[in-house]
């Protein structure tokens, strides 16, 4: 068997547990790496124990490792010396995406990085969204560490975000970064019979409420939508302090990051929420893969 390191992280979701089985499936795995939330391990428990005995099947490492949603330090200091405690300079890493929060996402794509590991990525698209609110009671958002940019003093704030289906996480990170350009990415029209009418709402109402600007990417596209949100950027001119954050399809995480790399005076944000819905999600859907580089 390779030498191959999977990185994820548990959710009660379908298709955490159902993609899990695809990647064992697909890639040859010798160690599983597992985040979780401490806040959520109830619901998530089946899961886990469900990937687990994969795991024991495939003769595959398990690891299990609780962060706290509530303490960014601690949890980065946790990821960071946990994968260098179990990676091996020769070794590739296949990060699932699909369920884990961007903010995990930024700091395993960093540290891999600093190491120069060949990191695979793939994302399990649902089979379905539910069709009541996804998350709610937005929290205070927040820079990412390494990925905070270089902010000049006394020059004003553009904000690029691209946007999901939670408004009011939207308006409270506009709030909190008080921008004095806004640049709103939408979901260009989607297998999800919700989307394509959200995504025309939403943009009608920030348009109403804020001087924005509106602009649509596919987040499925081969390029993850970064031509679109390239060029929203370059519309930028130096005379801002540019951060970006991603709400919408996780595949923008993907993006986002790179375009930090390129250029390191942009910064990354992360806009948490304090509730999450039990029906989420439902069934695993496409699969989305790719190899991570800048």
């Amino acid at each position: 068997m390779n030498d191959n390191l999977l990185i994820t992280f548990a959710s009660w979701e379908d298709r955490f547990s159902l993609g899990f089985d695809c990647n064992l499936k697909k890639t040859a795995v010798s160690k599983a790496l597992i985040f979780y939330f401490e806040s959520y391990a109830t619901r998530t428990q089946e899961n886990r124990g469900a990937v687990e005995k994969m795991c024991e099947d495939n003769g595959t490492t398990y690891t299990a490792l609780g962060l706290k949603a509530d303490n960014p330090a601690a949890n980065w200091r946790k990821i960071i010396d946990t994968i260098e405690g179990i990676i091996q300079n020769d070794q590739e890493v296949l990060i699932d995406i699909s369920t884990m929060p961007r903010e995990v996402i930024w700091y395993v794509l960093w540290l891999l990085e600093q190491k120069s590991i060949t990191t695979r990525y793939v994302y399990h698209r649902p089979e379905d969204y539910g069709s009541d609110w996804l998350s709610r009671e937005p929290r205070s958002p927040r820079l990412v560490y390494k990925l905070s940019g270089i902010a000049m003093p006394a020059t004003k704030t553009a904000l690029l975000v691209t946007v999901g289906f939670d408004l009011q996480r939207v308006k409270r990170l506009i709030s909190w970064c008080e921008p004095a350009r806004i640049m709103i990415g939408v979901q260009a029209k989607s297998r999800f019979g919700r989307n394509d009418k959200t995504m025309e709402d939403y943009g009608e109402t920030l348009k109403k409420e804020y001087d924005c600007e509106i602009f649509e990417l596919d987040a499925y596209a081969e390029d993850r939508g970064m031509t679109a949100i390239s060029e929203a950027l370059k519309r930028l001119d130096s005379s801002y302090n540019v951060i970006m954050s991603s709400l919408g399809p996780k595949l923008t995480a993907v993006t986002l990051y790179r375009l930090q790399r390129q250029n390191q005076e942009i910064g990354l944000v992360y806009a948490p929420s304090n509730q999450f819905n039990q029906d989420y999600s439902s069934g695993i859907g496409e699969c989305f893969e790719g190899v991570f580089n800048i």
